[in-house]
């Protein structure tokens, strides 16, 4: 969330012709840009609470998909700062977490049984975790597949 505050206090990524691949933004389109990665690292935020490393429906995004690649693209073309730039793509290849037809957000790493709970409970506890995990293997190719993607659309643009 930092990141996004930074973004929109303007620190480290006023626009700049040196190091960038495109003209300078004007200060509209730049703050459109920002304030839509904002609203996707709240989106990020509140699906990483249910779990590291979460696959979420598509619909869960404040924006298209489209939407924030072009934002983020915008905002790396005018951005100098070495971290927020790795932050940037690292947000960019994020983009693959997030599924059309997942539903409900699937947690990869399902906490383990505490010692000491209930057997009826812990078995259904259980059995959860392995649904949970079972649907996460599911989705991991494809998530897979598109940051593969993405990282090469970043290297055709000279970002990565």
């Amino acid at each position: 969330m930092g990141l996004m505050n930074r973004f929109l206090r303007g620190e480290g990524t006023r626009p700049s012709m040196a190091g960038a691949n495109a003209a300078a933004p004007d200060e509209r389109a730049y703050l459109s840009a920002a304030a839509v990665v904002h609203d996707y690292g709240v989106a990020v935020l509140s699906v990483s609470a249910a779990g590291r490393g979460c696959i979420a429906d598509v619909c869960r995004l404040p924006h298209t998909k489209q939407r924030i690649k072009e934002a983020l693209v915008l905002l790396l073309s005018v951005t100098e700062e070495v971290d927020l730039r790795e932050r940037l793509k690292t947000s960019y290849l994020l983009l693959a977490d997030w599924q059309e037809g997942v539903g409900q957000t699937i947690a990869p790493n399902p906490p383990s049984q505490g010692a000491g709970e209930a057997s009826g409970a812990g078995a259904q506890d259980t059995q959860a975790r392995d649904a949970a995990w079972q649907a996460w293997e599911q989705w991991r190719p494809r998530v897979l597949q598109e940051e593969r993607a993405l990282k090469a659309e970043l290297q055709q643009l000279g970002f990565w």
